[in-house]
């Protein structure tokens, strides 16, 4: 037995509009369920219609008797405290005995990506070149590059 239950706005709602006699069955069926955890005995339509409302009916019982598993360990201190980050244990760092790799790197790598907007290409999707951008288009990408670092400095 318990002190109270959740009875939700669809309950209420979906017994709306039955006769008043299938209505207080499912009524009294989902309190008693909810409260005492008394199987109901009800026939025809009235215990279809609990039959859909049970399955909440027991989520919200489970989820009480996980409330009562907490509020145990909350007697008891609860979660350990969390150490600062500075203090953890580190696990010590495993040292390798083996020798490291002698070789030296042969590869001739050649930078091929220019870090200067003036050497830059516009490639096509097929990635084939296509002409420098030219001084005046330059000039009108830094503008508008600074007015939108202006209005993202107002706004």
């Amino acid at each position: 037995m318990v002190e109270s239950m959740v009875f939700y706005r669809s309950f209420y709602e979906s017994l709306q509009g039955l006769p008043d006699e299938v209505r207080l069955s499912v009524l009294e069926a989902i309190i008693g369920y909810g409260l005492y955890g008394s199987e109901p005995e009800l026939t025809g339509f009235a215990d279809n219609l609990f039959k859909l409302i049970r399955p909440q009916l027991d989520a919200n019982i489970k989820r009480r008797e996980n409330g009562k598993k907490g509020a145990e360990f909350g007697k008891r201190g609860g979660r350990p405290k969390k150490t600062p980050m500075g203090l953890l244990e580190k696990t010590p760092v495993r040292l390798s005995l083996k020798t490291p790799n002698e070789n030296e790197n042969v590869n001739e790598n050649e930078n091929v990506y220019h870090h200067h907007v003036e050497e830059k290409t516009l490639l096509q999707k097929n990635d084939t070149a296509k002409k420098p951008l030219s001084e005046d288009e330059k000039e009108r990408l830094r503008k508008r590059a600074e007015e939108f670092i202006q209005r993202r400095k107002q706004g």
